[in-house]
C-alpha cells in the first residue's frame, strides 16, 4: 500500500474507533495519543483493523508502541516493506 493510500485509510479507521467523538484528521506526523486519537481501548481496536490489512498477526512488545505515535512511523514499520 502507498504512503498516501495508507494514510487516508488509516485515517477512515480512526474516525471508526473513536466514533461518534469526532477528531480532525490528523497530519502524518502527529502524535496520536496527545491528541486524543488513540488511548488503550482504540489501540485494541485499530490493530484489529491494521492486522487485517497487512494479512498477519502485529505481536507488540513495550519498545513497539512508540511505532503507534504517528501515522508516519505505523506506515513505516508495517507497511513500508510491502510498498517497497
Amino acid at each position: 500500500m502507498e504512503r498516501q493510500d495508507f494514510y487516508r485509510t488509516f485515517s477512515d479507521i480512526l474516525r471508526t474507533v473513536r466514533a461518534p467523538r469526532e477528531f480532525p484528521d490528523p497530519a502524518p506526523d502527529d502524535n496520536l495519543w496527545d491528541l486524543g486519537h488513540l488511548d488503550s481501548f482504540a489501540m485494541v481496536e485499530l490493530l484489529i483493523h491494521l492486522e487485517k490489512l497487512t494479512g498477519q498477526e502485529i505481536t507488540l512488545t513495550a519498545d513497539s508502541l512508540r511505532n503507534f505515535h504517528t501515522m508516519e512511523r505505523v506506515y513505516d514499520s508495517y507497511f513500508a516493506k510491502e510498498a517497497a
